[in-house]
Formats: structure tokens, C-alpha cells, sequence
């Protein structure tokens, strides 16, 4: 057998034995079926994948669907439709609802939401703008811990979104937190050199007029509980994602 033929037949063998070892260790880990309702499936699907080097893997489907699995993830929709037709699975999560029906319950808390936020710019400031005549905004603004809050009254102007701009730049101000885009549109034309966080249910919204951040819920540490077993009620974690698309991507996900 000459040289060559004998280095190509160790290469291919080579190759064999990893993509053997990477088939075996990919199909062997637990699976968890990651249950959306229709709506939900728009705003959140681009937020589950396979990784490469996951603990898990990943199987999607539509309620009523659900996918015979190691594990089951329920988004809150589709969590909701389980519970009103009885459906009680074991080795089941999740989260922003109230439930006895799964065995593990992330429970919200928007204050480490946003806080999540304010060191995403280490040399500038932070910003948080919030509706004051929204009750609900108004009492979490009170524990967001940014350097400047901005309240404003039911909606944005024009001439009110020049006047934070001004007051935006006479702080140094490089994060925005917007609590409720859809109330301060007007701000977001004037802020393009900012860098503007939005909570995840705004995100593809805001994306269309500016990159942004969204808060939004660290399911891969949810799924990570789900799957070590962890049950009972716990805080949900969060994190930031950037609406920019870029190489992170392709290198972190297999499909």
C-alpha cells in the first residue's frame, strides 16, 4: 500500500471516529420538547436552539402538539392551554404565570430584568425612561439603579423627545432603558447613537428602526435547571441580547 493511500485511510478513519463520537454524544443527551402557542412561537422561537455543546438538546413544537421528551418546556401561552385541558407532565417548567401544574416555576421579578442592563456601557452613563402616570412603571422605576431616571406623562412628543434628548446628552448618557417603546416612539429617531434596551416583547418591533438590546428571560440556564432537575419554585434568570446578527451565531449554534 503506497504512502499516501495509507494517510488518506488514517484520515478517513479519523474522521469516522469523530463524527461517530459527535453523532453519539449529540443524540444521547436529554431532550427537552420546548411547547409554544401559536403567538408566542413569532416572538420567542428565535431564542431556543440547538447548541453545540450543550447539556441538551432541543425538539420544538405548537400546543396541542407535545413531542415525547426527556424534559417539557411550556412557554406562558401554551402553559395556560396545558393547564385548562388537564395536562400535567412530569419533568415539566415554566415560567411568568401562576401554576400548580409543573414540577419547576420560574417566577418573574422585573427589577433583575432591567438591572441586567446597566453595565452594558462601563465609561458612560445610564438612562431610564419611564411613563409616571403608569402606575405600574412608576413603582419599578423606584429600584432600577441608573444614574439618570426620566420620567414623562402618557406619551412622548416631538417636542417632548427634543427635550430628553438635550437632557440625555448634558448627562453623558450612553444606555437608554425605555420601559414601554410604544410611548416613546419619538424618542427613538433622536437616540441613534445611544445604545436603547427594550424588553423582549418590543424587540423585533424596535429592530426594524434601530439596533438594540432586549431583556429578556436566560433560557438556557432555565433549561439547564430543567433538565438537572431542579423543581419548586425559583427566580427567573435574565440576560441581554443584541438584536445585531453576526459571526457569535453561525459559531454558537449547530441549527
Amino acid at each position: 500500500m503506497r504512502k499516501n493511500t495509507k494517510i488518506g485511510l488514517v484520515a478517513t478513519i479519523i474522521i469516522f471516529f469523530i463524527a461517530s463520537v459527535f453523532f453519539l454524544y449529540y443524540f444521547t443527551r436529554p431532550q427537552v420538547n420546548v411547547i409554544f402557542s401559536n403567538e408566542e412561537r413569532l416572538l420567542l422561537d428565535d431564542y431556543f436552539h440547538n447548541r453545540l455543546f450543550s447539556s441538551y438538546r432541543i425538539k420544538k413544537s405548537i400546543y396541542p402538539e407535545v413531542v415525547a421528551s426527556d424534559y417539557y418546556f411550556f412557554t406562558p401561552i401554551a402553559a395556560l392551554k396545558a393547564e385548562s385541558d388537564g395536562l400535567a407532565l412530569d419533568n415539566s417548567a415554566t415560567y411568568s404565570i401562576n401554576s400548580n401544574s409543573f414540577d419547576l416555576l420560574f417566577l418573574s421579578d422585573d427589577v433583575a430584568k432591567w438591572n441586567q442592563a446597566i453595565e452594558i456601557d462601563k465609561k458612560l452613563k445610564t438612562a431610564l425612561l419611564y411613563n409616571e402616570s403608569n402606575n405600574k412603571e412608576k413603582e419599578l422605576s423606584k429600584d432600577i439603579k441608573c444614574d439618570l431616571k426620566i420620567p414623562y406623562q402618557d406619551i412622548i412628543s416631538f417636542i417632548n423627545a427634543d427635550e430628553i434628548k438635550a437632557e440625555l446628552d448634558r448627562n453623558s448618557i450612553g444606555t437608554l432603558l425605555v420601559l414601554n417603546p410604544s410611548s416613546a416612539i419619538n424618542i427613538f429617531s433622536r437616540c441613534k447613537e445611544l445604545t436603547i434596551v427594550v424588553s423582549s416583547i418590543y424587540g423585533k418591533a424596535i429592530d426594524e428602526l434601530l439596533d438594540t438590546y432586549v431583556v429578556i428571560e436566560d433560557f438556557d440556564n432555565m433549561l439547564k435547571s430543567l433538565v438537572k432537575g431542579e423543581k419548586g419554585e425559583v427566580i427567573t434568570p435574565y440576560t441581554l441580547s443584541s438584536t445585531k446578527k453576526g459571526i457569535k451565531v453561525v459559531l454558537d449554534y449547530l441549527f
